[in-house]
């Protein structure tokens, strides 16, 4: 499964990117399939993904601004530490 993805400082800055996505009706995609949020909220929704049975989830950066982009990069590496072994699913970008 692919999923869009820009994971957060905080909450501030995920509402923001949320924003300027839906405001230029990011790719015309429905905004409950983007996963937006900060570590913990992007986690709870790839948890809810291994739940439907889903081992492998593919990332796409949601935003072009290459720092927020790498930053939001390496937080995904920080969920490996948020979600148990068993929850942890491959990611790439």
């Amino acid at each position: 499964m692919r999923r869009d993805v820009n994971v957060a400082a905080d909450g501030e800055e995920a509402d923001r990117i949320r924003a300027e996505a839906m405001a230029r009706g990011y790719r015309g995609f429905d905004p409950a399939v983007l996963l937006i949020g900060t570590v913990d909220e992007v986690a709870r929704d790839l948890r809810r993904l291994a739940e439907a049975g889903f081992d492998e989830v593919e990332v796409r950066q949601i935003t072009d601004d290459q720092r927020n982009a790498l930053a939001s990069i390496a937080r995904l590496a920080d969920m490996k530490e948020v979600l148990s072994p068993s929850e942890s699913c491959d990611a790439g970008s």
